[in-house]
């Protein structure tokens, strides 16, 4: 397998801190999809602490990989529908 270079910057220009951990398991389970193994990773925590950029990073990891990255986010006024994003 092929080793591929972990960004550590996001698009909104800054820097990931610590976050190697959590990049090496999103370029592990990129790697996996690329190959035909789906896999589900599930990025959780408290307001503030960098989901958004860990998932920027992740997203410019998979188009460096040529996958196509969708997106999609729930609404405050969705949450008692079941499966509705914005």
């Amino acid at each position: 397998m092929a080793t591929r270079t972990i960004a550590p910057m996001t698009a909104r220009g800054g820097a990931l801190l610590e976050r190697e951990e959590e990049l090496q398991t999103i370029a592990r389970q990129l790697d996996r999809a690329c190959a035909g193994d789906g896999t589900l990773t599930v990025v959780e925590g408290p307001a503030g602490i960098g989901k958004t950029r860990l998932l920027d990073a992740g997203a410019e990891m998979g188009r460096e990989r040529g996958m196509t990255v969708l997106r999609a986010r729930g609404g405050v006024l969705e949450k008692e529908l079941d499966f509705a994003v914005a």
